[in-house]
């Protein structure tokens, strides 16, 4: 006879709540490197969960355009590069642009990189920074990371100031990555479908060969 197999559980009930809390974690774990007061071995044990934390991190928010899988990779640099004062700053600033839904009124916040913007680009955003007309479109085709890049850059060349809608950009390489967005980001209001990419995701493990307390 063979004995029952405990099933895991989980306390998160959508994927909107396991980000904010992955989000907020990562937070405390910078902070706690932060006040290991030049401990090695705390600040390593810190590292360690504060990168993993990035992992998981960036596999959500590769669906979001906001902050997106650019920013925290970029916060994953920083921890390797122990700029954690620089870390810190990054994920409590995130965070506080998270839970406050801010980012939705400000669009510097949505072009999914971190390029510096000169000082006509900064003056024409501040002046948006009251619209709260914000949403998400998600594009679907396998792009190189340079194509994506120049469909971003074009996009922002067309931003006009008396524009009543802001809108972030999520790149989605197959059918399976774009299904997946439109159920776990709520933001996306708008698809566009170019040149039949494929429908197998890279990014979805193969499932197990047996389910728990069944024969192999």
């Amino acid at each position: 006879m063979m004995a029952a197999s405990k099933q895991k559980t989980t306390p998160y009930f959508n994927v909107a709540q396991l980000r904010i809390d992955l989000w907020n974690t990562l937070r405390s774990e910078v902070q706690a490197i932060q006040s290991a007061d030049g401990d090695v071995n705390e600040i390593q044990k810190y590292k360690k969960e504060a990168l993993s934390l990035v992992e998981n991190l960036a596999s959500i928010e590769q669906y979001y355009a906001f902050p997106g899988k650019n920013r925290v990779l970029n916060i994953g640099k920083a921890l390797e590069r122990e700029e954690f004062v620089a870390a810190h700053g990054k994920v409590s600033d995130l965070v506080r642009q998270l839970v406050s839904d801010s980012y939705r009124s400000n669009s510097k916040f949505t072009s999914n990189d971190e390029e510096d913007e000169s000082e006509s680009q900064e003056n024409k955003r501040s002046q948006w920074d009251s619209r709260k007309n914000y949403f998400e479109v998600l594009f679907v085709d396998d792009l190189s990371k340079n194509e994506e890049q120049a469909l971003r850059s074009k996009t922002r060349e067309l931003e006009d100031m008396d524009e009543q809608l802001v809108y972030g950009i999520t790149v989605q390489r197959s059918f399976q990555d774009a299904l997946i967005a439109l159920l776990v980001n709520y933001n996306i209001q708008s698809v566009v479908i170019r040149y039949a990419p494929p429908y197998e995701s890279e990014n979805i493990s193969e499932p197990s060969p047996a389910f728990p307390g069944t024969d192999n």
